[in-house]
């Protein structure tokens, strides 16, 4: 995948497994770019693993995962957490959400047939369109979470 995303521009590295506490296999982050006040963005695609057995004999789910910029105050949940219930109701893909640890962020899983991977064009189209929806969303969110 690293080398797909790269030749649509999106430069890439993998950390093992081993090198993040919690992961049970590799994370690919994905540089999306600088953000509108210039921040620098990205995106963690790993596996799932799912256990043994006769649901899971043909499937693979493959998580992207991005935060999006900046933190907000206590109070500013309230107004978030009811944008994004609005803004879900109108992604094409994934969903907005908070995490526990306060950080607002996309995501979307997808699943894959172990039998046929998908093509490097439907891959960077996927890329490509995860990277419009956060890039669209993100000033929504921020004007929310941070009112002038």
């Amino acid at each position: 995948m690293a080398s797909v995303f790269e030749a649509a521009g999106y430069p890439c590295r993998l950390l093992p497994g081993e090198a993040m506490e919690g992961l049970s296999g590799p994370l690919l982050l994905t540089a999306l770019g600088a953000d509108a006040q210039g921040r620098a963005r990205q995106a963690s695609w790993m596996f799932f693993p799912l256990a043994e057995g006769e649901a899971f004999d043909y499937l693979d789910l493959l998580q992207y995962y991005a935060e999006i910029p900046p933190g907000f105050p206590p109070e500013a949940r309230p107004r978030l957490e009811q944008l994004i219930l609005e803004l879900n109701n109108q992604l094409p893909l994934g969903h907005l959400g908070i995490s526990p640890s306060g950080a607002l962020y996309h995501r979307y899983v997808l699943a894959l047939d172990r039998q046929r991977a998908p093509g490097p064009e439907a891959m960077q189209q996927l890329l490509g369109v995860l990277d419009y929806v956060q890039s669209m969303c993100a000033p929504r969110l921020e004007a929310a979470a941070i009112p002038s």
